[in-house]
């Protein structure tokens, strides 16, 4: 398998983390079924803890005014609608990135989040359950499973800023290793070569 990269400058970065607990939340998506973003209203329906927390979503599709009705029921979530360079305008101000799709083989928002200096949370299946390491990259929490999502989202909430920095800085060494830009465009070429 050949993983995706990111080509091109890197996205501005988030600042270190200095304070402790997660307090902004990003998603970054599709608005579509597949991607699960619903979850994310299910989690608030069920446990109103979470409503010290800050969610902005930005993304177009399907479901964007299914959504968008659900979040009126949440005055911390703000439906941002499509944003061109929505990772660049989002991700230098979140403290976690949010990411639902258990299904899709590889989440390129996933690689900008670390590009950026943001930690991720992500389900523990598909693409984004290898992307993203437990406890490395970032965390995950059960597919599909609200509750875990509600309950890993308030275990980040009184994260000390250290394990926050740590998984920031992880992803960043993700960037250089496992996802190296360079050592996999040489690998696409060499496999077309081939052919």
């Amino acid at each position: 398998m050949i993983h995706n990269f990111l080509p091109g400058a890197p996205p501005a970065r988030r600042p270190r983390f200095e304070s402790d607990g997660v307090r902004r939340v990003l998603m970054l998506s599709r608005l579509d079924r597949i991607k699960r973003v619903g979850l994310l209203f299910d989690a608030l329906d069920r446990m109103p803890e979470l409503s010290k927390l800050e969610f902005d979503i930005f993304g177009s599709g399907e479901q964007f005014e299914a959504l968008r009705e659900r979040a009126r029921a949440h005055r911390n979530v703000r439906m941002a609608g499509f944003v061109a360079d929505a990772a660049a305008v989002g991700l230098p101000h979140a403290d976690l990135l949010l990411h639902t799709c258990p299904e899709e083989p590889f989440g390129l928002v996933l690689l900008e989040a670390f590009a950026a200096g943001v930690p991720v949370l992500a389900p523990n299946a598909g693409g984004a359950g290898s992307i993203v390491r437990d406890g490395i990259e970032g965390w995950h929490f059960s597919a599909n499973d609200p509750l875990s999502l509600g309950q890993r989202l308030l275990e980040l909430s009184q994260a000390d800023a250290a394990t926050l920095q740590r998984a920031a800085d992880q992803g960043q060494l993700a960037l250089t290793t496992r996802f190296d830009a360079s050592a996999q465009s040489a690998r696409y070429a060499e496999l077309a070569r081939s052919r």
